[in-house]
């Protein structure tokens, strides 16, 4: 009896699973799927990161809240205040290799004591309320940050990574995350996102490429109540013409910024030999 040729192979047949569950996942969760990548994964692996996306998007829609304690087991602590300067980081360490093994996770950059870490988990994070959601190998991720913003931090962060796309880099979509709707190009002169874009564009197209020999933030000022802030860099960078002619510019470059929605926004833009 001849085999029929329409029998489909175990792969197709995972194929055509996958995009049945796309299917699923786009008409129930909106989500969104891009073909053709390089890095396009094979159809079992892929299959298993659906089925793993199906069913945490089934869990979380009827999770039940529970508090950060609860959901690591409640474990036995010590108060911040009963703890000396010698006893707080090995306190400190233990919980968070703790709450690592029952898939919590705290994130935070450098410059905190331990006891200010310690304290903010025992006080403010154990009772932070989630969602009850428990999968292996799955990892709660929070973020000291998210809670206390580092203000100083994220208008040093934007004013850097603007420079890198202005000077050394190619702009791009992405790099318009930290622009305002409207920004301020000289003067009171305002301008819309896309046309300070396009002039971004225009200048980089006008050079063969830039050397920056010198940056160095030497003012940041910033008010939550008036939800402005300034960053002044003093700036030198050299730009190179297609035929290999060399233009210095130097100053103080000044950047503006509008804090909205719990974020800063760049609304002003003063760069030597850009704005110019």
């Amino acid at each position: 009896m001849e085999e029929d040729k329409n029998e489909l192979t175990p792969e197709e047949k995972i194929r055509q699973e996958n995009d049945l569950l796309k299917l699923k996942l786009m008409a129930e969760q909106g989500a969104k799927f891009f073909e053709g990548s390089e890095t396009e994964l094979s159809p079992t692996i892929e299959n298993e990161w659906l089925n793993y996306i199906q069913n945490f998007e089934a869990l979380h829609k009827n999770a039940k809240k529970i508090s950060v304690y609860k959901l690591i087991g409640e474990p036995a602590f010590e108060a911040e205040e009963d703890l000396d300067d010698a006893s707080i980081t090995k306190k400190l360490n233990e919980l968070l290799e703790y709450m690592g093994e029952h898939g919590v996770c705290l994130d935070y950059m450098d410059g905190y004591s331990d006891r200010v870490i310690y304290k903010f988990i025992v006080d403010e994070l154990f009772i932070y309320e989630m969602d009850d959601v428990r999968m292996d190998g799955m990892v709660s991720h929070f973020i000291y940050e998210e809670f206390y913003p580092n203000h100083n931090h994220d208008l040093t962060q934007h004013t850097e990574e603007f420079i890198y796309q202005l000077l050394k880099s190619e702009w791009n979509e992405f790099a318009s995350h930290t622009l305002c709707k409207e920004l301020y190009q000289s003067g009171q002169e305002k301008v819309s996102e896309e046309t300070f874009v396009e002039k971004i564009k225009l200048f980089q197209a006008a050079w063969k490429n830039f050397e920056v020999t010198k940056e160095e933030i030497t003012e940041v000022d910033f008010s939550l109540k008036k939800k402005k802030a300034r960053v002044v860099v003093d700036l030198a960078y050299s730009a190179f013409t297609p035929n290999g002619e060399k233009v210095s510019f130097a100053g103080s470059a000044l950047l503006g910024f509008r804090h909205q929605y719990g974020y800063w926004y760049i609304n002003q833009a003063h760069i030597p030999g850009f704005s110019d």
